[in-house]
């Protein structure tokens, strides 16, 4: 995301940046979509936690929630690390800035293989 920035600016300036922005905090899904795709994850986490407590006897442990065995124990704060580095900034740097590039010369199917 950092390069993404760096190289917009450069190529750009501030002006591209601006657009860049505008791109990522624009919202063009309808709300029952956005509620589907927060809700269903919740749901399923739910559902799990059921099923385990009825065939294991036991509650999940939510201290685990969220942990990667090569990293230290963060809490809590690992829900919001790993919502924001996965995926998303990749999403900026190949959304945000190359692939608008490369369809200027290239068709769409071409661009995004």
């Amino acid at each position: 995301m950092l390069a993404t920035m760096i190289m917009t600016a450069v190529v750009s300036g501030k002006d591209g940046l601006r657009k860049l922005w505008s791109r990522i905090i624009r919202w063009r899904v309808p709300w029952p979509y956005t509620a589907f795709a927060i809700l269903s994850p919740i749901a399923r986490f739910i559902l799990a936690a059921v099923l385990i407590r009825i065939f294991q006897d036991a509650w999940l442990d939510l201290r685990l929630l969220g942990q990667a065995n090569y990293l230290p124990y963060l809490g809590w704060i690992v829900l919001p690390l790993w919502i924001v580095t996965f995926g998303f900034e990749e999403e900026i740097g190949w959304r945000g800035f190359a692939l608008p590039r490369l369809q200027k010369t290239m068709r769409v199917s071409k661009a995004t293989c």
